[in-house]
């Protein structure tokens, strides 16, 4: 006889919870989750040597990511530039939707700091 030790768990069986379960107010979590995240923004990235970035992001995506997805595709540090709106820093943890941006729209951002 094998003996486990002391793991309860490991007689129980699987469950398989399908993606689709309603949330409590009858949607999908992939639907909720959608919802949350928002809609489309496009974001212009213009960096120093006169270049710039296009990036499709959701309203829910923070400042966080838009920084990662830039360092990512131009091959530099994260924490050696910041962006910029309006003249004014836009902080890591803030939401597109913290920001004076519009959904729908495209909107410049300025890189500095390289």
């Amino acid at each position: 006889q094998r003996r486990v030790m002391g793991n309860k768990f490991a007689k129980m069986k699987k469950f398989n919870l399908p993606i689709s379960v309603p949330a409590s107010s009858g949607t999908t979590f992939k639907q909720e989750d959608a919802r949350v995240q928002g809609d489309d923004v496009t974001i212009v990235a213009e960096f120093p040597d006169g270049d710039s970035e296009r990036v499709e992001m959701k309203m829910g995506q923070n400042v966080e990511w838009l920084k990662g997805e830039l360092a990512k595709r131009r091959d530099i540090p994260y924490g050696s530039f910041a962006l910029y709106l309006n003249g004014s820093m836009m902080a890591d943890p803030l939401s597109l939707y913290d920001l004076p941006i519009q959904a729908g729209t495209t909107t410049t951002v300025t890189v500095q700091g390289l």
